[in-house]
């Protein structure tokens, strides 16, 4: 099959499109500013039962090179933007993956811009079985400029990522069900351990929209936490600490 280098796959696996509200200001923003190059939008029917599942099945639907998946609770926030994560391909040397800076609905807040791994003792996620710290650069500071940078990451946010298809293959089916998480760090994994970068781009800027009832006291976050220490004890398995 040829791929298509003259546009970006933007796949939305979302889990219901009937009368999805946050896809709809998806959709609005992808309207109001201009991406800058041409795209092809996929989205999800819902059928799928595991996001993993849902990621595979729209990936082999895709016939672009180049393809993004993000959540529908995203919002593109200025013009340009797909331009901007595509030129990183191009502009740095063996590039598998681009993430963005992931700011809090509303605010100038930083949630998200890349990751890496050290000691320093602010905005730690302290991972006891991997033994070591993941730093989250900037999260929750006021965003002044200081994450507007491109630069090699340990890990993006899964929210909104650029894939190159010929790097990387499919999501991993044997991670535990959508509530468990670690889907997109392990596809990022999977493009480390190929000898290829994930890149952040700091010139990007998204708005995740999270749901917070999503995960409520009971059964619920229950199987939530089961499911993620199962997945990430699956990832150690499979990469240990890159």
């Amino acid at each position: 099959m040829e791929l298509r280098e003259d546009r970006v796959d933007i796949i939305i696996p979302c889990y219901e499109t009937k009368d999805n509200k946050k896809l709809e200001r998806l959709k609005e923003s992808l309207k109001k500013f201009d991406p800058g190059y041409p795209y092809n939008l996929i989205v999800e029917d819902g059928k799928k039962p595991a996001i993993k599942h849902r990621n595979n099945a729209l990936r082999k639907k895709s016939r672009s090179r180049y393809f993004i998946i993000c959540d529908d609770d995203i919002e593109f926030s200025k013009d340009g933007w797909l331009k901007e994560m595509r030129s990183v391909f191009d502009d740095f040397y063996k590039v598998g993956c681009v993430g963005v800076k992931v700011k809090l609905p509303g605010t100038n807040i930083i949630s998200h811009a890349g990751t890496f791994i050290g000691s320093i003792p602010e905005n730690l996620l302290y991972d006891p079985y991997l033994n070591h710290v993941i730093v989250v650069r900037s999260q929750g500071e006021e965003d002044i400029g200081q994450a507007d940078i491109i630069r090699s990451s340990f890990q993006v946010a899964g929210c909104c990522a650029m894939y190159d298809r010929l790097v990387c293959g499919y999501f991993a089916e044997m991670l535990y069900r959508e509530h468990g998480g670690m889907d997109d760090l392990d596809y990022q994994a999977q493009i480390i351990a190929n000898g290829y970068r994930v890149y952040y781009n700091g010139f990007v800027t998204i708005y995740h929209h999270t749901e917070k009832d999503d995960v409520k006291k009971g059964r619920k976050y229950g199987l939530k936490t089961s499911f993620s220490m199962r997945n990430r004890l699956t990832y150690i398995r499979r990469w240990g600490l890159q």
